[in-house]
């Protein structure tokens, strides 16, 4: 018989990796860091640098691993997920190709465009921020007017929650369901928002050994999937070098990309082109985002600086290529 102090108690964490669920017995005064190193399993070879705890039911990181379970107020009925901080995110040119980037989902979306911008040679990146793709009825109605889907999380005792989506914007394009302990996704619903469009590629699959931030994939290849299953990619149309690729954009983009461009009339209409904007306060994560959704990339502010063509080339470009299609 094991005798079990009364101050300590079981906590779920599910590690998205390995798709298992571990039941640790902790304190309320454990720190987050103490309790990463415990779900580190010492002789397996796998690097868990990249990892991190993550709160569905409050929509957080726990990201400051000196606070303790009490501090942060994670109690016995909490389920965290270990799961990795970059993630695959489509990313939308503005010249409307798609880039599959790894991006670190943990910090605020400033820094995240930050790194993002250096890793695509794209200098001054407080130009640029990150928004949601926008479909034609958005412009009809305000997006208060339209029903807000929450994440719906069901825990294997039964218990069922909804999950809260930050968005300063009430913006909330999330019909993305986690159905099970193990935190599987259903994306049953086509596509991964309630206003994002249907990527004109099939699901990205994972590569693994891809260092944060490296591009993986070229917008110009096809996704198909082999007799075996799995996603493979058909590298018959490759990228080649991917900042001069960037910095020369194709005169037509791919006619389903360019039959999803939005055209806003009025003036109401051209204001709420505007809404989809992520808020730069927050990580990409609190705000409804997951692996493999899509956002466009676009300059925000109109305020350019030290325009230079020896050094801006990619840069140049994608802003002539934004406001090339904000006309057309």
């Amino acid at each position: 018989m094991i005798h079990v102090g009364e101050n300590t108690w079981n906590l779920r964490i599910y590690i998205t990796d390995l798709q298992v669920e571990r039941h640790l017995r902790v304190r309320g005064d454990q720190h987050i860091g103490g309790i990463m190193l415990q779900l580190v399993d010492p002789e397996n070879p796998k690097d868990w640098s990249d990892h991190a705890l993550w709160w569905p039911e409050k929509n957080i990181w726990l990201s400051r691993t000196r606070s303790t379970l009490d501090q942060v107020g994670v109690q016995a009925n909490s389920l965290l997920h270990f799961t990795p901080m970059h993630k695959i995110l489509r990313v939308q040119m503005p010249d409307l190709r798609h880039i599959d980037c790894r991006v670190d989902f943990s910090i605020k979306t400033f820094a995240a465009v930050v790194n993002l911008c250096k890793d695509l040679d794209i200098r001054h990146p407080e130009e640029l921020s990150l928004c949601k793709p926008l479909e034609p009825e958005h412009l009809k109605k305000n997006f208060a007017k339209f029903p807000q889907k929450k994440i719906t999380i069901i825990e294997a005792d039964g218990t069922v929650y909804l999950q809260p989506a930050a968005d300063t914007n009430s913006f909330i394009p999330i019909n993305t369901a986690y159905h099970g302990s193990n935190g599987s996704l259903d994306r049953s619903h086509n596509g991964n928002f309630l206003c994002a469009p249907v990527s004109p590629y099939a699901t990205t699959p994972r590569r693994a050994g891809t260092a944060p931030g490296t591009p993986i994939s070229s917008p110009t290849g096809t996704w198909k999937h082999s007799s075996s299953g799995y996603t493979t990619y058909d590298s018959s149309s490759s990228l080649g070098d991917f900042q001069e690729n960037l910095a020369a954009s194709p005169r037509i983009p791919s006619p389903d990309v360019r039959n999803r461009l939005i055209r806003p009339k009025t003036l109401i209409e051209k204001a709420r082109m505007n809404i989809g904007w992520l808020d730069s306060s927050l990580s990409i994560m609190e705000q409804g985002i997951r692996e493999y959704d899509t956002l466009c990339l676009k300059f925000k502010y109109y305020t350019f600086f030290d325009l230079n063509p020896k050094y801006d080339q990619v840069r140049i470009n994608q802003l002539y290529e934004q406001a090339k299609w904000s006309i057309l």
